[in-house]
């Protein structure tokens, strides 16, 4: 077993530099320390050893990557790796990756308007894994084996859809907080599903009109400036709702939610008032 530092050629001619650790059979990537390039290829083995791990940190704050290919050796990749590669626009992971850990991809803004495939075998969707990346306009299909979305997973992911396996079991507190989500598929309310954000779901006004939330912004003491899609467009109401313009969700889930909020957050009124007379920021 030793750690070293080895040059490797991509299928693009490109000369990548890694510092590894291999074992008897496998090789973990432990730091990228190539510059400039945008292209990365990461290597299937390593004097025939396969690429099995990337590990803590490796690739961090590389902004220069755009594109990148996984190897199908690779089964794990760890906390922060690619955290801060704000270039990538595309995440295509192979099905041979079984974990992915906690902040893998947290702020991979370029994810924007990009594409992402997450593996198959995946089960868990870890803390902070997209956190803060704003992957608007992503159409993101999560692998039908997926059974758990932690806290935080997706933290100010964005405005994105997302397209829920049929077998989730938890979706823990806070897994979108802070982010506009358009859910497809069945909600599991019955299973954990306990929202600290109402993007996505549908709601109606005093005047019977039903619109979709599309945007959500905190303000202070748990409160939120909802914007909704309306039928003669676009409407800013507060949350939880206290007053004009008043509204009501159509999920009675959330409706209760909201009673809740409401019952537990004393200065709502107040907060109502500040944001009708425009001294909210």
């Amino acid at each position: 077993m030793a750690e070293f530092d080895i040059d490797t050629a991509s299928s693009n001619h490109a000369l990548l530099r890694f510092r590894i650790f291999q074992s008897e059979r496998t090789t973990t990537l432990l730091r990228y320390l190539s510059e400039d390039i945008p292209d990365i290829e990461i290597p299937f083995a390593v004097d025939g050893k396969p690429v099995t791990v990337i590990g803590e940190n490796c690739f961090f704050g590389h902004r220069e990557i755009k594109h990148i290919i996984f190897p199908s050796s690779l089964q794990k990749i760890e906390h922060s790796a690619f955290a801060l590669c704000s270039g990538i626009h595309e995440l295509v992971i192979p099905d041979t990756v079984t974990e992915i850990f906690p902040h893998a991809f947290r702020d991979c803004t370029g994810l924007c308007g990009g594409r992402v495939v997450l593996s198959a075998a995946l089960k868990r969707l870890q803390v902070g894994t997209f956190a803060f990346c704003y992957m608007n306009g992503v159409d993101l299909a999560l692998p039908q084996n997926l059974k758990v979305i932690e806290a935080h997973a997706f933290y100010s992911a964005g405005h994105f859809t997302l397209h829920l396996p049929d077998g989730i079991e938890e979706i823990q507190t806070g897994a979108f907080a802070q982010s506009a989500v358009h859910v497809e598929g069945a909600v599991p309310y019955e299973k954990r599903w306990f929202l600290d954000w109402p993007g996505g779901e549908e709601i109606k006004d005093s005047n019977g009109a039903v619109g979709t939330v599309s945007d959500v912004t905190p303000v202070q003491g748990g409160c939120l400036i909802l914007t909704a899609d309306m039928p003669d467009g676009p409407k800013e109401y507060s949350y939880p709702a206290v007053g004009e313009p008043f509204f009501s969700f159509t999920n009675p889930t959330m409706q209760e939610h909201m009673q809740e909020d409401l019952f537990r957050n004393l200065d709502a009124k107040d907060l109502h008032r500040s944001w009708a007379r425009g001294l909210l920021p």
